[in-house]
């Protein structure tokens, strides 16, 4: 392993997970999702090199799925190109690549979610997304009432879904939240999954039942009807 100072993971993990939600800014041209990325697939790597490569009955189906996104990647590559990549990508060799890391990613954080996951350390981890989503919850509500009360918005650096950069205030007829994401859909599909977080730590200390009024809030002035709904099954299943 490279690095054993369970801190310092943590610190990383964290910030990785931080990363993943700056979707609308970059640095040095490099958009923070990518580096989160990176950040991900160097803690696999870190644990795989002590660790034998084993998979559980949980890592195994991510396993097996990563291994079927990247094939009908590359079914779609070889034999349905135009379908793949269509004239809109610029760089098909920079796109193909991202596509494939990300598929990478996803099962590199499951993995090594897996294998630091103990009753010990369960906490530490929740507590991270937790105090993430804190963070993205309060930046995305400060860029929300930015238009609302004419201030300056957060100092947007990539570029948009569409074609340039994105005027958040005429993009919809209604204002949504967009947060530090470049889309309202986006915001709302990773805020839902962490308001849980909040509600299992209020068992414990109450004031967690104030703070999740944050993602809450968010997650609602996004309009988004998929992550709404998403949060309200959630609160009946969890």
């Amino acid at each position: 392993m490279i690095l054993k100072n369970k801190n310092i993971i943590y610190t990383i993990l964290f910030v990785g997970i931080l990363f993943n939600a700056l979707d609308a800014f970059s640095i040095f041209g490099i958009p923070l999702p990518w580096v989160s990325t990176l950040i991900f697939i160097f803690l696999f790597i870190n644990i795989f090199i002590e660790i034998k490569f084993e998979t559980s009955s949980l890592t195994s189906q991510y396993f097996f799925w990563t291994l079927y996104c990247v094939f009908v990647t590359l079914i779609f590559l070889f034999f349905q190109y135009e379908t793949l990549i269509t004239n809109t990508v610029a760089n098909p060799l920079l796109y193909i690549s991202l596509r494939l890391l990300n598929f990478l990613s996803f099962f590199s954080i499951i993995y090594s979610l897996n294998n630091i996951f103990n009753n010990d350390n369960r906490n530490k981890i929740i507590n991270l997304i937790a105090y993430a989503s804190i963070i993205i919850s309060i930046l995305s509500l400060i860029s929300y009432f930015s238009y609302v009360m004419n201030f300056p918005d957060l100092a947007r650096n990539r570029m948009g879904t569409g074609i340039g950069f994105q005027s958040i205030v005429k993009a919809c007829t209604v204002l949504r939240n967009y947060g530090t994401f470049r889309e309202p859909s986006f915001l709302a599909v990773w805020i839902a999954p962490t308001i849980p977080l909040y509600f299992y730590n209020a068992k414990e200390k109450k004031y967690w039942y104030v703070l999740s009024l944050l993602p809450i809030t968010c997650l609602v002035l996004t309009r988004s009807l998929t992550g709404v709904l998403s949060f309200i099954i959630a609160v009946f299943l969890v």
